[in-house]
């Protein structure tokens, strides 16, 4: 969930100070307000629905589909596909699912994303992810057609995502997220400065490069730090002091609260 840490309240610390009597420690309170993703999503959702309904009054036989490949029997990939299979019914759009078994191989896997591919009547391709350890992450990704590429994990997408991070490639959900959260809070970006904790291509680094991008091609011109698992403590600390925003995405619980003591009041995590 995201954070908004607000200002300390003055007014009551100050009233504090006077009941307090020299032999008792002050502590600060600090004030949060706990942003709604729900609320948002669903926002989108329904802005999706109507874009959707609306583009059927234009073209009458406009039925977009999305199919997803699922690997094994992952218990969170289940979820994931879940929660995309909801969304998609509500948004009236066609949704697929394909599951194989967790001994597939790798080249009926990209057989079958060719003929996905070659079927004009599919519009998006999720390929659920993690695969298994036989698989190639990289081939299997870069098998599905750029423009199907539903996810943003093609190398096609990801290049696109360098030059624009607005609608000029399809960027990865959970970066693009972040942007949706940042725009509809309201937070003033240009020149201010953000850690994002964890590298991954699919994750980490296009939240980089959305947050330091220029606002002329879809960016929030924020000053980017790069940080993950392996940052020195001393490190991740030093770069968290001067942090107006911390997205952390590294995957490893408690990595931001190690070093809470060292974040700036009113930032966005």
């Amino acid at each position: 969930k995201l954070i908004l840490l607000d200002s300390l309240l003055q007014k009551r610390e100050k009233m504090l100070r006077h009941r307090l009597t020299s032999n008792v420690l002050l502590q600060q309170r600090t004030v949060c307000t706990i942003f709604n993703g729900s609320q948002l999503a669903q926002d989108i959702n329904t802005e999706v629905k109507n874009e959707i309904i609306r583009t059927r009054t234009r073209e009458t036989k406009f039925t977009p589909k999305l199919v997803a490949i699922a690997i094994g029997n992952n218990p969170a990939s289940q979820i994931y596909l879940a929660r995309k299979q909801e969304a998609a019914k509500y948004c009236g759009i066609n949704f697929d699912k394909i599951s194989l078994d967790y001994d597939t191989t790798e080249k009926d896997l990209i057989n079958m994303i060719s003929d996905i591919n070659s079927d004009t009547s599919i519009d998006g391709l999720i390929v659920q992810l993690p695969l298994p350890e036989h698989m190639s992450e990289v081939k299997v990704c870069n098998s599905v057609l750029p423009s199907k590429d539903v996810d943003g994990f093609t190398q096609t997408n990801l290049g696109r995502l360098m030059q624009r991070t607005d609608k000029a490639s399809l960027v990865p959900c959970t970066a693009l997220a972040v942007k949706k959260i940042i725009s509809s809070l309201g937070t003033t970006t240009f020149g201010r400065s953000a850690v994002v904790i964890g590298r991954s291509h699919n994750v980490g680094l296009p939240i980089q490069v959305i947050l330091g991008a220029d606002s002329r091609k879809g960016g929030l011109d924020m000053t980017t730090t790069l940080c993950h698992r392996h940052t020195p403590p001393a490190d991740l600390a030093r770069v968290l002091r001067s942090a107006d925003m911390v997205v952390s995405a590294a995957g490893v619980p408690g990595i931001v609260h190690k070093g809470r003591k060292f974040l700036l009041r009113n930032f966005l995590l």
